[in-house]
């Protein structure tokens, strides 16, 4: 089974390890440290989860432009991890035989 499908074990655990690490987070900067790069990265764990959510797997998420969207915030923090983003979700892409480009 396909780890990005909605069915498969794997793909529940990221989801409830995302969704727990991104409350956590935020609820260490609400009750504990006012860090306000735990608050941002919580959030940005969130809406990741949210996004995941409601996108199809083999929608829009099987495209070029999702490649480029996901991976391009990362060169603000590091190029070299960007890269790794960009070139994992084009090799899942190959992998599933399923590549758009839009």
């Amino acid at each position: 089974m396909d780890i990005d499908q909605q069915n498969s074990k794997a793909n529940n655990l990221i989801e409830l390890g995302i969704a727990s690490i991104s409350f956590g987070l935020i609820a260490i900067y609400l009750l504990y440290l006012k860090n306000i790069l735990l608050l941002q990265a919580g959030a940005i764990l969130l809406a990741f989860f949210v996004f995941i959510q409601l996108m199809k797997h083999r929608g829009h998420v099987h495209s070029l432009l999702f490649a480029v969207i996901v991976s391009a915030p990362f060169v603000l923090v590091n190029f070299y991890f960007s890269t790794l983003i960009f070139v994992g979700v084009i090799s899942h892409l190959i992998a599933d035989r399923e590549f758009k480009l839009l």
